[in-house]
């Protein structure tokens, strides 16, 4: 979870995992940033979906 759109991009850019001629596993994070998380600010809202709401206060604090 980032609050920085820019620190968000940078943290979900796919990581090759190995030698660079041959990676083994390529890491694709999940990245919760204001780019993808709605900012939601109302009550019936919030409590229609409790997590989202949870996740939309720590990402848009």
């Amino acid at each position: 979870m980032c609050q920085a759109k820019n620190t968000a991009a940078r943290a979900s850019a796919p990581l090759d995992v190995g030698p660079p001629q041959w990676p083994a596993l390529t890491l694709r994070p999940l990245v919760l940033g204001p780019h993808n998380v709605p900012a939601i600010k109302d009550p019936v809202t919030a409590a229609a979906d409790i997590p989202l709401a949870a996740f939309s206060a720590i990402v848009h604090g």
